[in-house]
């Protein structure tokens, strides 16, 4: 949703609204948030979601490409993909919704 006073209305003027549906790159983070990924699992599954590889996560991150496999096994478990695109498709709301 988004809304703002149309030029020229004055004080208690005219306001626009304008609903939309919202977008997968607003929705993927909620969809996350839902999973209760931790912060920087939900870092992991951004950059995943993007086409990270995992050289590039763990050079992103600062981390042992080993602790970006032991986020990702977590992640997965979480919200219960088999892959990173079924990860992708899951947060960037293609397939299904999170639980709950």
């Amino acid at each position: 949703m988004h809304g703002c006073v149309l030029e020229g209305a004055g004080a208690g003027g005219t306001t626009a609204v304008v609903i939309e549906p919202a977008r997968a790159p607003e929705i993927a983070p909620l969809i996350v948030e839902a999973y209760g990924l931790s912060a920087r699992e939900r870092e992991v599954a951004r950059l995943v979601a993007l086409g990270a590889s995992t050289g590039e996560v763990a050079r992103e991150l600062v981390i042992s490409p080993w602790t970006v496999q032991d986020h990702l096994k977590a992640i997965f478990d979480k919200v219960g993909v088999r892959s990173r695109a079924d990860l992708t498709r899951r947060v960037m709301g293609a397939a299904g919704a999170p639980p709950g």
